[in-house]
């Protein structure tokens, strides 16, 4: 239960902090299918190193870990996204810059 608990917090903190960055919140669908795939992982392979079924889940939530912390790197990293709106009013701004010194220039030289 604990863990249900905790794999959702882990989905609403990357969804917050991919939609922060214009991204859409199914980012944080990452970080649980990397908890569970690392858990998962890790338990398997405990089990093939000839571990009992506490050790080996052991290595299965540290794995877990790493996934979260990966998920969180990755997320994080990601660039912003610049909506086109954004983009549309940069680019009218770049543009107006010539024309408004050109004005300031003709006025000048009257």
């Amino acid at each position: 239960m604990i863990e249900i608990m905790l794999v959702r917090c882990l989905f609403n903190s990357l969804s917050k902090k991919a939609e922060a960055k214009g991204r859409p919140r199914s980012w944080g669908g990452l970080g649980v299918a990397f908890w569970f795939g690392g858990e998962i992982m890790g338990t398997v392979v405990g089990l093939l190193l000839g571990l009992d079924i506490l050790p080996a889940y052991g290595i299965g939530l540290a794995m877990a870990i790493v996934g979260a912390v990966t998920s969180h790197v990755i997320v994080g990293s990601l660039p912003a996204v610049v909506s086109g709106d954004d983009r549309a009013a940069d680019q009218q701004a770049n543009q107006a810059q010539p024309y408004a010194q050109g004005v300031e220039l003709s006025s000048a030289r009257r």
